[in-house]
């Protein structure tokens, strides 16, 4: 099993910023995984960040 590597530190990434996002997930939208849903929602962000983020809390 590999593991995610750790982005916070890796030069190639942008350091990490606290910002406030307010999303609404229209009604009849199927059900998906959080991460899955934000990537494709957010389009600046990548599922390795999102799932950073979520992990982070």
């Amino acid at each position: 099993m590999s593991e995610t590597p750790n982005t916070a530190y890796d030069p190639n990434y942008p350091p990490l910023q606290e910002q406030r996002i307010e999303l609404v997930v229209p009604p009849g939208q199927k059900p998906m995984r959080l991460d899955v849903y934000l990537a494709n929602t957010i389009s600046h962000a990548t599922r390795t960040r999102i799932q950073e983020a979520i992990e982070a809390g």
